[in-house]
């Protein structure tokens, strides 16, 4: 069995796809950008969800186009089907995703990016709950610490993400006048809760 196959049966079976959803990957035409827009607006969509949802059941919160694009990143081949998106497709589910504002390109080559299973606005509701919850208003904690400390069950929309999301959330709550970012070493930032 086709690893590209086995990875998208584990997804259907934990109901993270719709099977409508799913159905679309055995489907040929789904791997030809359309012509006709709103088909086209419908079927990059539809491939931004799978993507999205994808990389929330691998817990993958950064890739890079080269990555996502190679023949080994099992999401945009169909090996039954002998069918492939290809790279150009993928740029274009990619920029309609940077748009939605589930990536963020990590520079202007348009090469290397973030993932958001949500968004960063509510990211940083989500965190600044936490920080009321375990009682860290006036604290300082590092956006580690946040992510995986003995505070933070797994159950957190933040649970175990990266540092690099974190901090856009983090940005958030300190325009909103909720935190302060503190660097405390080249390598570690810290948030205040106010």
């Amino acid at each position: 069995e086709y690893m590209g196959d086995i990875i998208c049966r584990l997804i259907m079976e934990e109901s993270v796809l719709t099977k409508a959803a799913f159905s679309y990957l055995d489907w040929p035409p789904f791997y030809t950008i359309q012509d006709h827009l709103p088909t086209r607006e419908k079927q990059l969509r539809s491939w931004g969800g799978i993507f999205i949802d994808y990389c929330k059941k691998l817990g993958k919160t950064e890739a890079s186009v080269s990555e996502v694009s190679n023949d080994t990143f099992a999401l945009f081949t169909n090996a039954n089907l002998r069918r492939r998106l290809d790279r150009n497709g993928i740029l274009l589910v990619l920029d309609m995703l940077a748009k939605d504002g589930r990536i963020e390109w990590k520079d202007n080559r348009k090469e290397g990016f973030l993932v958001f299973f949500q968004s960063p606005h509510e990211l940083a509701l989500a965190i600044y709950d936490w920080a009321k919850r375990n009682v860290k208003i006036g604290k300082i904690e590092t956006l580690k610490w946040i992510a995986t400390g003995e505070d933070t069950p797994k159950t957190e929309k933040f649970y175990n993400l990266s540092t690099e999301i974190l901090e856009r959330a983090a940005n958030i709550l300190e325009e909103e006048g909720k935190a302060q970012i503190i660097q405390l070493s080249e390598r570690d930032i810290g948030v205040k809760f106010l």
